[in-house]
């Protein structure tokens, strides 16, 4: 009797514990993360930067079409973006004076400022030798040689960059100094015609050497270089 009383409490409890209600699953709390603000900033500056990849590459379409004006003005968009790159503002005093006459005396007076200020932010020869330049068409001598010796200084591998100091100590007359200038021209740039050019020029005017002179002249011509302004971009 005690025998089948224990078997009927061993399945009772084991019913029992067969009817108990499943535990209840608890859901795990989703968590949407939030845009950071940093996220946000990377967003704004990578639709700035597509804004201004757009807008500078129309200025060098422009520029290419010699679409002056337009240029300028799609320019003034990439500056507004980014003001404190230093390449914008050479960008709009070569623009400037591209815009007219090479010695036009607004135009070049506009073309410093904008030089000035990519100096200001980035000091590279190309700048001081553009500025240089504009200088050179007002005829201020002593600002200009200033800025073509300081481009020669950050670089004086770059034959253009001596090409300036040396033109413009021929045209102020300092023929004794330019006379010395084409002699380390010729040793420094032997395949280089310029300096065989002002120094058989000199040699003629200024020495009254002809013969000699016009065998210089003769090499220039040879050799060849490059004439004319050379505004950098």
């Amino acid at each position: 009797m005690k025998i089948k009383y224990l078997i009927h409490l061993v399945l009772f409890f084991i019913i029992s514990s067969c009817n108990l209600p499943e535990k209840q699953l608890e859901h795990p709390t989703v968590i949407i993360d939030q845009p950071k603000e940093e996220d946000k900033i990377d967003q704004e500056e990578l639709a700035k930067q597509k804004e201004f990849s757009t807008s500078l590459n129309e200025v060098k379409k422009l520029l290419k079409n010699r679409e002056y004006d337009q240029a300028l003005h799609a320019l003034e968009t990439c500056i507004n973006l980014y003001p404190e790159r230093d390449d914008l503002y050479n960008y709009k005093g070569y623009i400037i004076i591209n815009s007219g006459p090479i010695n036009n005396e607004e135009n070049n007076i506009e073309a410093i400022k904008a030089f000035s200020k990519a100096i200001q932010l980035y000091p590279l020869p190309k700048y001081y030798n553009n500025r240089g330049w504009s200088y050179q068409m007002l005829e201020k001598y002593p600002e200009s040689i200033a800025d073509f010796d300081k481009a020669v200084e950050i670089n004086p591998s770059d034959v253009i960059l001596n090409h300036n100091v040396l033109r413009l100590k021929y045209i102020t007359k300092k023929y004794k100094v330019a006379m010395d200038l084409c002699d380390e021209h010729i040793l420094k740039f032997p395949d280089d015609g310029y300096a065989y050019h002002v120094r058989g020029k000199l040699k003629r005017n200024y020495l009254k050497k002809y013969i000699e002179g016009n065998k210089d002249i003769k090499i220039s011509k040879e050799k060849d270089w490059f004439k004319g302004p050379r505004i950098m971009l």
